[in-house]
């Protein structure tokens, strides 16, 4: 994962941590973050599995600014294709 872009946004909403089984027995801990940027424009990128337990350790508060690395994972299902944006660091600003 060193492909990755960096953003810088406002943590607008932290979701709580959910649990997704999959099809052959995987199951995916995944937080779904709401974040802004200065112009208004909003994302919601995802933190998974093991880099959950990295950013709960920085006890953000939904209002902070923060950079995050994130990494864009697409996927397609039942001839639907989907964009994932997964983060992999958090810094606080």
């Amino acid at each position: 994962m060193d492909k990755h872009a960096q953003i810088i946004c406002t943590i607008n909403k932290i979701g709580d941590i959910q649990e997704i089984r999959k099809m052959r027995g995987v199951i995916i801990y995944k937080k779904v973050l709401t974040v802004s940027f200065e112009d208004g424009r909003t994302m919601y990128p995802e933190i998974r599995n093991k880099f959950i337990e990295p950013f709960n350790k920085l006890n953000l508060e939904e209002g902070e600014t923060v950079i995050l690395d994130i990494v864009f994972e697409g996927s397609e299902k039942k001839g639907i294709r989907y964009n994932n944006i997964n983060i992999i660091k958090t810094k606080r600003l």
